[in-house]
């Protein structure tokens, strides 16, 4: 892989607006490529969304999920390579209806539990400056590998005038294996 740059956060924004809006039920990982044909550059997403519905107040009653997104950088392809290869580097949740209670005055933070295993801690970070509906996860390595090593996944996250709630997932399908 040659020309790793940063994940593009605009475009991961945009594209988690996207996927909120069209994730009514839960589902298995999907996987997408973003091509900028502008720069040459390619970027491997996928994601998917919890198997349980949280019921918050209104205005965002109706039952919410969660989600996870995870992203390769933008990386210019050398000759014969294909996107589907690049590395996942960066993990982020997103919620379709509700606000994280996240920001740069207090503990942000999630916790989760793969499998049986113990409850982990991971710190979190405000994705975009005014958005509350996604949060990066700060150490996304540990999370992902995480990811590819287990089956189940029980995420907590605290939700602004709701307090913590849980969410859970199914990973047999996880794309990085």
């Amino acid at each position: 892989v040659t020309g790793v740059q940063t994940c593009a956060l605009p475009i991961c924004i945009l594209l988690l607006s996207m996927i909120a809006s069209c994730s009514a039920f839960a589902s298995s990982w999907k996987v997408s490529y973003q091509n900028d044909e502008m720069r040459g550059t390619s970027q491997k997403l996928a994601y998917a969304t919890s198997d349980n519905l949280v019921n918050f107040e209104f205005p965002y009653n109706g039952g919410s999920r969660l989600g996870i997104m995870i992203a390769s950088a933008n990386t210019k392809l050398g000759e014969g390579e294909k996107p589907d290869g690049l590395p996942i580097i960066r993990a982020m949740l997103f919620i379709d209806k509700g606000q994280f209670q996240c920001n740069p005055y207090n503990d942000c933070h999630i916790s989760v539990k793969f499998d049986n295993g113990e409850i982990q801690s991971f710190p979190m970070e405000e994705a975009s400056a005014g958005r509350a509906d996604a949060i990066l996860v700060s150490d996304s390595d540990e999370f992902i590998n995480n990811l590819k090593k287990h089956k189940t996944l029980i995420i907590e996250a605290e939700f602004y005038r709701a307090g913590n709630k849980q969410f859970k997932f199914n990973l047999d399908d996880f794309p990085d294996r």
